[in-house]
Formats: C-alpha cells, sequence, structure tokens
C-alpha cells in the first residue's frame, strides 16, 4: 500500500486561495506542494513559503526520518515508518519507530495564510528526542527556485522565527528549543512536473530546526505553525478550530454527502478584487473560471445548503456582465477579466434557476432581472465573438481562430477543438435559458420586451437539425451549414437540463450511444474511441497534453449530467447508485478526499490533471442529493 502514496496527495484549504498539500509520504511530488502555499492577494498572487518539513525522531543516538524526500539523482523511501494515513478529520499520518506513536496533524486557519504541523509523541520505556527542520522558500507557486534566488533576514524571538525578503514577511514559530542551520538543501526533483514536461529541480533554504525532548512514558503535543500573520494560536487551537468547522459543515450528515461536502468546501473562497465569494476551479494551478463556477454551483452551494454564497457568488458574476456575456476567467494580476466563452453565461441561467428552486428568493431574481434581460437581448441581436442568434432560431457563435466553448484548447494559435458555429449542448443552453426567463417572468409577474417562448418555439424547431439518422443520436455540432459527425458527451445536454428538446425514444437512443461509447467508471470521454483522432492517453507535455485534452480523455465531472439523463428517462435509483458509487472510489485515489480533472481514455484509466477539481466534486453531490430526494 505504501508503494503508491507517493503517487497520492492531501489537501487542505484556507478559504481564500491559499493550501497545504503534499504526497502521502511527505516528498513533494509538484512544484505546488507546500505546508504553507500563501495566496497573497485571495484568491491569487499565491506563493510557496513553507515548502515541507522534515521530521526525525531521535533514540539512542539513532535517528530515524519519518517524511521521505526525492532528490535530483536519489529516492529516499522511508514510509516503513507510516502506519495509517486518513484525511479525516484533517490530514493525519500516524507513525511508529521502535515502541514510540507518533501521530502528525495538518490544517490551516480559516480566512488566514497560516499553517498547522501538530505532533503527539507517546512513548513507552525509552527517551526519544523530535526534530522538525524546516525547508522554506519565496516563489510564485508556477516557479522554481535556484540556490541564492532569494535572500530572508532572518531573526528568532520567542520561539518564533521572523523571515523578511522584499515584499515577502512570514513567521514560523515552534514549540521547542530552535537550533539555527542557515544553508541550502539538495535539490530536489518533483517527479509529477518532470512527468508534465516541465522543469522539475528545486531548492529551498533551511533556516534551521526545532527540537523536543520527550521522557519515558511520555505523551506529548508539540508544533510549529507558518503563517503571513503574527502568529497568536497554538497548533493545537488552529488544528481543532478547523475540526470543529468541519464538523459543523457536515452535522447530521451521511458518510457519503459529508465526505462530498468537506470536498465541496476547498472551492468555496474569498476574491479580494471584488470583496465576494467565488469559486476556484482546481488545485493546485487554476483560479476562478466563469464557466466552471456556474456548472460547480449547484452542487458546491446548493446542494451544501450555502445559499448566502451562491446569491453572492451570482452577483458577483453579474456585476461584471459586459455585452452580454459573463466572465470566463479573472487573471491573475486582476487587469479585466477576459469575456471568451459562449457557455459561461448560459450556464449561469441554470445556476440561478436552481437557485430559484432550492431558495425561493424572487426578490434576489427580480433585482437581477434586468441584467438576465439583457443577456438574452445581447444574445439574440449579437455581441462579442459572433455570438448571435441565426436566422434558424439556433445560437451561432466564433470563428475558426476562437475558443469558445468548454472544449477550449489552443495551441500556438491552433484550435484543437474547433466548435464555432451551432455546437450542440450551446443550443441545449439557450434553449433552457429562454425556457427558463419565460418561466420567471410567468412566476415573479417581471416584464420583458421579449417574447421568450417564441425564440424557444424557433431553437426547438431547428434542433432537428443535430438528429444523427444514421447513428441514433446528435450531431457535435453544425459548423458553416454541415453537420460534424462526430461521438462526443456535449449530446447528453439535450437528456439531462431542466427543458428538454428531444422525444423519450430519441433520449434512450442518446443514453444508449453515450454508455457504449463514451463512459467509463471515472466519467465520460470526450470523444468516441473509434474516432481517428481519438487519444487514449493524457500525458506528457504541455503539447500532448493539449491535443489529448478533448480528444477521448475521460472528464469527471460529465458522470453528472449522464446520471441525471439517465435518471431522467428511466427514473433507475439502483443504476445510478452503482455508477456513481463506482465514480466516488476514486476519492480514495490521488487526491485524497477529492476527485481529480481528467483521465485518460483507456483503462487503467490514469488520473491526471488538477487533483482536485471543483466540478468533478459538485457533480457527483448534486446527483447524490437528486436520488436521495
Amino acid at each position: 500500500m505504501y508503494k503508491k502514496w507517493i503517487h497520492d496527495e492531501y489537501l487542505i484549504t484556507n478559504g481564500i486561495g491559499g493550501f497545504a498539500s503534499s504526497s502521502l509520504t511527505g516528498a513533494n511530488t509538484r512544484k505546488y506542494h507546500a505546508i504553507l502555499n500563501a495566496a497573497y492577494n485571495p484568491p491569487v498572487s499565491r506563493h510557496v513559503l513553507l515548502s515541507r518539513v522534515e521530521t526525525t525522531l531521535a533514540i539512542d543516538d539513532r535517528e530515524h526520518m519519518l517524511e521521505s524526500v526525492e532528490y535530483e539523482n536519489d529516492y529516499l523511501d522511508q514510509t516503513q515508518y507510516t502506519k495509517s494515513f486518513s484525511d479525516l478529520p484533517v490530514p493525519t499520518f500516524e507513525y511508529a519507530v521502535d515502541t514510540c506513536l507518533i501521530t502528525k496533524q495538518i490544517a490551516m486557519k480559516y480566512g488566514e495564510n497560516t499553517s498547522a504541523v501538530l505532533y503527539n509523541v507517546k512513548t513507552q520505556d525509552q527517551a526519544v528526542k523530535l526534530k522538525v527542520k524546516l525547508f522554506v522558500n519565496r516563489r510564485d507557486h508556477h516557479d522554481l527556485s535556484k540556490e541564492n534566488d532569494f535572500n530572508y533576514a532572518i531573526r528568532i524571538e520567542e520561539q518564533t522565527l521572523h523571515l523578511t525578503s522584499d515584499e515577502h514577511h512570514f513567521y514560523v514559530k515552534g514549540f521547542g528549543r530552535y537550533h539555527e542551520v542557515n544553508i541550502w538543501g539538495p535539490k530536489e526533483y518533483y517527479r509529477i512536473e518532470a512527468r508534465r514536461g516541465q522543469d522539475g529541480i528545486d531548492v529551498n533554504f533551511i533556516p534551521g530546526y526545532f527540537e523536543m525532548n520527550i521522557p519515558p512514558y511520555g505523551d506529548i503535543s508539540f508544533g510549529i505553525v507558518a503563517s503571513t500573520e503574527k502568529i497568536v494560536e497554538s497548533p493545537e487551537h488552529i488544528v481543532s478550530q478547523e475540526i470543529h468547522r468541519r464538523d459543523k459543515l457536515t452535522k447530521d450528515e451521511d458518510e457519503i454527502a459529508a465526505r462530498l461536502q468537506i470536498a465541496c468546501d476547498h472551492f468555496i473562497v474569498d476574491r479580494k478584487s471584488t470583496h465576494s465569494k467565488t469559486v476556484i476551479a482546481g488545485y493546485p494551478w487554476f483560479t476562478d473560471w466563469g464557466r466552471d463556477t456556474m456548472i460547480a454551483l449547484p452542487g458546491l452551494t446548493l446542494s451544501t445548503k450555502r445559499y448566502a454564497d451562491a446569491k453572492d457568488i451570482i452577483k458577483t458574476f453579474i456585476k461584471y456582465e459586459k455585452n452580454g456575456l459573463i466572465p470566463n476567467m479573472f487573471p491573475d494580476d486582476n487587469v479585466e477579466p477576459m469575456y471568451n466563452t459562449i457557455d459561461g453565461t448560459l450556464w449561469l441561467f441554470i445556476a440561478v434557476f436552481q437557485y430559484y428552486k432550492a431558495t425561493k428568493d424572487g426578490a434576489f431574481i427580480k433585482e437581477i432581472w434586468p441584467t438576465l434581460d439583457r443577456i438574452i437581448k445581447m444574445h439574440i441581436s449579437g455581441t462579442d465573438y459572433n455570438i448571435h442568434v441565426d436566422k434558424d432560431g439556433l445560437l451561432d457563435g466564433g470563428d475558426a481562430t476562437t475558443q469558445l466553448t468548454w472544449m477550449d484548447v489552443k495551441i500556438d494559435g491552433h484550435v484543437v477543438t474547433p466548435r464555432h458555429g451551432k455546437a450542440v449542448e450551446i443550443n441545449a443552453l439557450w434553449f433552457n435559458a429562454l425556457n427558463i426567463m419565460d418561466f420567471f417572468k410567468t412566476e415573479l409577474k417581471t416584464k420583458s420586451s421579449i417574447d421568450f417562448l417564441n425564440y424557444a418555439e424557433r431553437c426547438y424547431e431547428s434542433f432537428e437539425k443535430f438528429w444523427n439518422e444514421e447513428k441514433s443520436c446528435l450531431y457535435d455540432l453544425i459548423q458553416d451549414g454541415e453537420s460534424v459527425d462526430r461521438i462526443r458527451p456535449n449530446q447528453i445536454f439535450a437528456v439531462s437540463l431542466p427543458y428538454g428538446l428531444l422525444d423519450e425514444e430519441q433520449e434512450k437512443q442518446i443514453i444508449s450511444v453515450v454508455e457504449k461509447e463514451l463512459l467509463t467508471p471515472n466519467g465520460l470521454r470526450s470523444l468516441s474511441r473509434d474516432h481517428e483522432d481519438y487519444e487514449p492517453l493524457y500525458d506528457g507535455d504541455v503539447y500532448k497534453r493539449d491535443y489529448a485534452y478533448h480528444q477521448g480523455t475521460v472528464w469527471g465531472w460529465l458522470i453528472g449530467p449522464y446520471l441525471e439523463a439517465h435518471y431522467n428517462v428511466y427514473q433507475d435509483k439502483a443504476y445510478v447508485k452503482e455508477k456513481l458509487n463506482l465514480f466516488l472510489k476514486h476519492m480514495e485515489d490521488t487526491g485524497i478526499g477529492t476527485i481529480s480533472e481528467v483521465f485518460s481514455g483507456d483503462a487503467p484509466h490514469h488520473p491526471r490533471g488538477c487533483f482536485a477539481q471543483a466540478w468533478s466534486v459538485s457533480e457527483p453531490l448534486r446527483i447524490y442529493r437528486l436520488i436521495q430526494n
């Protein structure tokens, strides 16, 4: 079991974009791994400050290092001392050395760039000495360091290290005697970065270590706290507060729902620039994306009854609407948001509709109604990126140079999956947006000059153009007047979304084709294996990965619309539970307690991409609530 731990990772977050993460061995395998990866401009501008700790237990002058580490030319596997790991109630490691038992817990203070590592040491008839060596850095988490890349001015005061370098200032407080070292560590090797075709060599600085003597038959807790703020709380308090916060989140929930609730919690964070909540798309490298946010919002916030957060997030994206579009991305450096999406704005209507169904908050719908109405008008008349309703009533958009749908890879100016024109899921979303607006108009007596049902009927009548009679499914898109015959998962939304466009027999045929051609235990493939462009593996450098991203790679989040479509048609709870339970097994693999972004198209479907993805955890919780209710 322990051999696989180098491939498994834990995650704990602080609600403002900062996080702590590493492999279960303790060896950092990504440049993003750290005990304290702090968000200086929440939720962005993330920097590795405390890269890792090295815990050593000394017994009778023999030293036993508890965590593994991988150097440029050597891997020190220390997992022989590890008894167990659990991500609950917080990431918790248990070690055994001779008769000595050590528990290590890692937690972050919610709302602050503060991490705690707490040890409990129980001895029998031997006295031991516990050392915790610090490996610090000062780099953007997308970068790597070389020796002498940075210089900290360090002073020690009341067991607290004050580390200052340019605009970076952070503290490490240890509860034990401090020993100065002040040397550069050896070159460390991050194997996942190397596998991804990136530079994988990093160097950390070692200011010193904290040491605690523990007598025979001792039972002592001690630890360290690393923070960008002055440290006033003990590691025990920080750990206990995070456990208490998680307990409140999951009160009265069964085991599956509780696990998914905690997984969802990682992604709801504060954004300083908008003074509101937002959604991190994925850890360890994504920030907040409009499309991902709107797709993930029902599961992250409504399935967890975080209605105020849902309202806050919707309000923020409504506020930044421009020319009938919501932002696709808020960049790290707080420049003008990017609006290059056709589906992000349409998913907003689904999120708003689900919010209203959950809360009956008509006052809020009326508040944002003028913006929703303007969005529809802009789509009808035409807006940025050539997004417009064509004369046949279908929504058209983009050109050969743009990538506006969720299949959005562009390499050196080349669009890998060109989906400009009339995409099948875009028109399913457009049809739903029109019906949702008509629903609100009737339900809440709102006013509009648009005859929503008229436009919906035109879309409905022309949607038959997507029907592929030969294969009994839907074409992926209509481009330059031609139907594009690729079996992709985008057609499933015509069955899963609230307002349907097909008869029951067509829906059953689509589900059958998707199940046969695209379904895996980890989600849906992005392209049928029979197509000449199918890529069976998602791995290698950025070019190999990006070309495979939507050409067969399995996407975890698509399990949600597939199971919802199946349930809509068959009302078969047993089938949905079976597939959902199979999918949730991945929470014990790779990102422990969370779910990866993507998987290779061919078995064994290696998990890849972000090891924790917002819509990958939100969609199974949403479906779990669907069948639970």
